[in-house]
């Protein structure tokens, strides 16, 4: 995306740069005093309304995009983890770092998001992707981690992992470590 975002700023940079120059070349050859030829003025016009509608198309896209800048959970693996812990595959980001400890979050039905559990991020990968392995879980969100574990895409879409470590993971506060967790069952 921040590929996409530097092309279209180089060229956004390239036509203004050109309109500007048009523009003042057009000055230049038509005096203060002098009468401006009507093809002068519809070419003026026609670039002026390119340049608007570059900057309102600019506008419309970033308005489209997300919201937040956190990477979408594209699947989760159960049981690959160091100590057999559920796995979450991310997109790229650079908020990420190998090692960096995150809280993940649910967005329930109501738009609320709820703690649920934390981890850490386990490596990333060469292609980018972030690997995050889920070391705790609150226990009254217990049935979010079994369809997590069953990847189920509804769910996985309402993830998010924040590259926070919040005071209620620190104190461990109804959370239950996955290590000792006899509840998450496994389809194989």
């Amino acid at each position: 995306m921040a590929e996409f975002a530097s092309a279209a700023s180089q060229l956004h940079g390239l036509i203004l740069g050109l309109v500007g120059v048009a523009l003042a070349v057009i000055v230049w050859l038509s005096a203060p005093a002098a009468q401006v030829r009507v093809a002068w003025l519809w070419i003026t016009i026609i670039i002026s309304l390119i340049v608007i509608w570059l900057l309102i198309e600019t506008c419309r896209r970033i308005r489209q995009r997300s919201t937040h800048y956190l990477p979408r959970v594209l699947k989760s693996i159960p049981n690959n983890g160091l100590n057999n812990n559920p796995v979450l595959i991310l997109e790229s980001s650079e908020l990420f770092g190998h090692g960096s400890l995150v809280t993940i979050f649910y967005v329930n039905d109501q738009d609320i998001e709820l703690q649920v559990g934390s981890g850490h991020v386990s490596t990333i990968q060469t292609d980018r992707k972030i690997q995050v392995e889920i070391t705790q879980w609150a226990n009254a969100h217990q049935p979010v981690l079994q369809r997590v574990v069953e990847a189920s895409v509804d769910v996985l879409g309402r993830l998010l992992i924040k590259p926070t470590v919040t005071s209620g993971t620190i104190s461990g506060m109804g959370f239950e470590s996955l290590d000792s967790s006899p509840e998450v069952e496994t389809q194989d």
